[in-house]
């Protein structure tokens, strides 16, 4: 608290004198004053020079009303105004005169003085006082007025902690005066406490301690509202806290809202300048949504089947708020329209079915290569689907469910089917499945499956109308496997509305000679697409809401991003073959830079590196690469840090995520990383019996249960995945690469419509940094921490170590 503001508090009021002077003449010595009128009042009135030292500067008197009031005849009232001329101040010293008073009674006197707002006009009394005078002879006498106290103060706050439970702000002087925060509406409300006009420290408490301190002046005769205090400014020292003397503005009325087309319509009642709505997904919270000038407001960025709860709350031309309105529910139906037709906006949760959880109670298949004491099956992802849907995801990958005739290590992985038109019985059966689908889709998600259409197990059992794919087992044959596996992927759309495809070891659905690379001189990616995209249409035109959006996205493990270039993008007669592959080359410079990669290179911290990955082969126009950190087949990015014997953990996890949300295109997150899960006890190949590198991530999973820091992870990854899903410059917008140079790494994503524009930093270092930008606008504001940061087109922006930054530009 020393390096609080300090002022001069004199406590001691000083008065001002009103000196009067009254002289009376007499008619008749011997006639009843009752009835006679003629007396004369004259005041003499000093203004003081030197009011309390600390407001000396602050308060003025530009007018003067003094009133007398017959006691014993209510109707007999006179009332003297003196006011200054426009743009002046009362001289020290003035008369106020009253004649035809009644002789021999008593009147009551009353005296304000009033500081004048010189741009609203308001009037503030700032001194008052009150005495009686009996009007007999000549009689000189005094009133002695008193500053007046404070009509109120509200302290105005913002982003306060969600953690917080309770908190006070104490204006601290002779005597300490406090006030509880409402924590619903943000603020501080002193009403029905006496606050003496003064100089005081404020100080700013959450759960007992110190938040924020500063200090303020508290005027005579008037309510003080603070400027709204931004609680997660990085100083704890407020300096001067500035007041806006008005009213706070009135709540919103009736307000009403309903679904309609799947969006949230809100409309109110009011007068204010214009309105901030909150939203929450439960009554407990709510956050900042959006602001606007209009008595209504359409909130698009909604999923179906979840309810939001609104409030909506004015806003003054000077910044002031009132309380919020009731809370007024949405349900967005889970039936509705499917959540995007846009590749760039899915966010995929990957599940390793063997692995992820047990939902039956049965041993299922007795071990999976990787994991021999893990049952995952269907029943344990339908546990899931409301923590999935709650993180922020909007679509499940499923691992191979399709018939493998056997219960070995490599049938429980699911990659080497025998029946592709029946689901697995150790993971539930065809039942299972379907159950799945659907209340995925209530709860709007999309389910995608993972198709193998280069290799089975042998002896495929015939599709429904007979067809079976050619060749060997591994790889299989084209063109003569095509129609086999044409119609597996349209088969699961339109009997079960899967969503997609993810496409195991793309490179094997081709023909002609083989290179290192696995280029073919054909690609019959463009035929099966073409078959899916045909069937998603044809659902469409029939009216059908899920099993229209046909992704298909391929896996080609190539971190140099040729490969990926050439089997999965690259077509033939001018015909992309997929339009879809995982961003392997990007995932790589990502895990060198922050930790190592399975080879244990890396650790370098090199920004630059980040920026080659997004500029890398595999990048072509009309094309949606995803984004990924780790998955099945991969190590755990925990267990890479720990292969690098690299430190702070959890900040390297959260800046690793921070880094996927900012992607432009379709993300993927594998089961467990949102959370930050490792191996326990693997870090080199073969520390744990049977595991290895290309099976280790394969570990049990979880939605309950984790520590405080899973907890504070899996907390960054909504906040991240919540962001993502309301800005679209995030996944669709265009990237400019601003800085990649040393530790530090910074993009400006600029929203295809013009509607927004925001700045991604990431400090690669483990020390703080600063990141100078220029990107126009008013000013930035933090979209996790609602932070606002100054500027006028350039800013500079201190980044802590290892930490992403999401910085939306005004």
């Amino acid at each position: 608290m020393q390096a609080m503001i300090r002022r001069n508090k004199l406590l001691l009021l000083t008065l001002m004198s009103f000196v009067l002077v009254m002289a009376v003449g007499c008619s008749s010595d011997n006639n009843s004053s009752d009835f006679i009128r003629d007396s004369k009042l004259t005041y003499q009135v000093k203004i003081p020079d030197v009011l309390i030292q600390s407001i000396t500067d602050k308060v003025k008197v530009d007018k003067i009303e003094v009133t007398i009031t017959n006691k014993e005849d209510s109707q007999d009232i006179q009332t003297e105004t003196v006011t200054a001329e426009e743009g002046q101040h009362l001289e020290p010293i003035i008369f106020v005169e009253f004649n035809e008073l009644a002789r021999n009674a008593t009147y009551k006197i009353e005296a304000t003085a009033f500081d004048i707002d010189d741009k609203a006009k308001n009037e503030y009394p700032v001194f008052r006082g009150n005495s009686e005078i009996l009007v007999s002879g000549e009689v000189t006498d005094e009133i002695k007025l008193k500053l007046t106290e404070a009509s109120n103060l509200v302290v105005n706050l913002d982003n306060i902690p969600s953690e917080a439970t309770s908190g006070k702000v104490i204006l601290q002087g002779a005597n300490n005066i406090e006030a509880d925060i409402d924590l619903e509406n943000n603020k501080a409300d002193f009403s029905g406490s006496t606050i003496s006009a003064n100089y005081y420290d404020l100080v700013i408490k959450l759960d007992d301690n110190t938040k924020k301190y500063g200090g303020i002046y508290i005027l005579p005769g008037r309510i003080s509202n603070t400027e709204v205090i931004d609680l997660s400014g990085a100083s704890n020292d407020l300096g001067e806290i500035k007041v806006i003397w008005a009213e706070a503005p009135e709540a919103p009325s009736n307000l009403v809202g309903e679904e309609s087309n799947s969006e949230a319509v809100l409309e109110w009642q009011g007068d204010a300048v214009k309105y901030q709505i909150y939203r929450g997904t439960s009554e407990i919270s709510t956050s900042f949504l959006a602001e606007t000038s209009n008595l209504n407001y359409t909130d698009s960025s909604v999923t179906a089947g979840e309810t939001y709860y609104y409030a909506v709350r004015a806003v003054t031309a000077e910044g002031l708020v009132s309380d919020f309105t009731s809370l007024v529910p949405v349900e967005i139906p889970g039936n509705g329209p499917v959540v995007t037709q846009d590749f760039n906006n899915l966010r995929i949760y990957q599940v390793f079915v063997g692995t992820f959880l047990d939902g039956d109670g049965r041993e299922n298949f007795p071990a999976v290569w990787g994991n021999d004491d893990a049952y995952g099956d269907l029943d344990g992802v339908i546990e899931a689907l409301d923590y999935i849907k709650g993180l922020g995801m909007n679509a499940v990958w499923l691992t191979p469910v399709f018939e493998s005739n056997g219960n070995d290590k490599l049938d429980a992985t699911g990659y080497f089917a025998q029946d592709y038109f029946n689901v697995d019985d150790n993971w539930g059966g065809n039942d299972k499945l379907k159950q799945l689908i659907d209340e995925a889709h209530a709860k709007g998600l999309y389910v995608f499956l993972d198709g193998v259409f280069g290799h089975h197990k042998g002896s495929v059992r015939p599709s429904p109308t007979g067809k079976t794919p050619a060749g060997g087992n591994d790889p299989v044959d084209y063109p003569g496997s095509l129609e086999f596996y044409k119609e597996v992927a349209t088969w699961w759309i339109e009997e079960f509305e899967v969503d997609g495809w993810r496409l195991d070891q793309a490179y094997q659905v081709a023909t002609g000679p083989h290179d290192g690379d696995y280029y073919q001189d054909k690609n019959y990616w463009v035929d099966i697409r073409r078959a899916v995209e045909e069937v998603c249409e044809q659902r469409k035109t029939r009216g059908e809401e899920w099993g229209t959006l046909g992704y298909m996205v391929a896996e080609i493990w190539d971190g140099g991003g040729e490969s990926i270039l050439k089997n999965a993008y690259t077509g033939y007669n001018g015909e992309k073959a997929l339009l879809s592959a995982f961003d392997f080359p990007t995932r790589y410079k990502l895990v060198q830079t922050l930790a190592v990669e399975e080879s244990g290179a890396g650790n370098n911290g090199d920004a630059s590196a980040l920026n080659w990955g997004f500029t890398s082969p595999d990048k072509i126009d009309g094309v949606y690469p995803n984004m990924f950190l780790d998955n099945h087949d991969l190590l755990r990015f925990g267990d890479l840090m720990q292969r690098g014997g690299i430190g702070e953990y959890w900040k390297r996890y959260k800046a690793a995520m921070s880094f996927v949300a900012a992607y432009t295109g379709p993300i993927t997150i594998y089961y467990g990383d949102e959370w930050g899960a490792e191996r326990k006890g693997y870090i080199n190949d073969g520390d744990i019996n049977q595991v290895h590198d290309d099976n280790c991530a394969r570990s049990t999973g979880k939605i309950s249960g984790f520590s405080t820091n899973e907890e504070s992870m899996l907390d960054y990854t909504k906040s991240l995945m919540k962001i993502r899903s309301e800005h679209p410059a995030l996944w669709r917008g265009k990237r400019e690469n601003l800085i990649a140079s040393g530790h530090q790494y910074a993009d400006l994503k600029s929203d295809p419509d013009g509607s927004e524009q925001i700045v991604y930093l990431l400090n690669t270092g483990t020390t703080q940094t600063t990141i100078q930008v220029n990107v126009g606008g008013n000013g930035l504001k933090d979209l996790l921490t609602g932070e606002i940061i100054s500027g006028s087109g350039s800013y500079s922006i201190p980044v802590d170590g290892l930490t992403g930054r999401f910085l939306l530009v005004q």
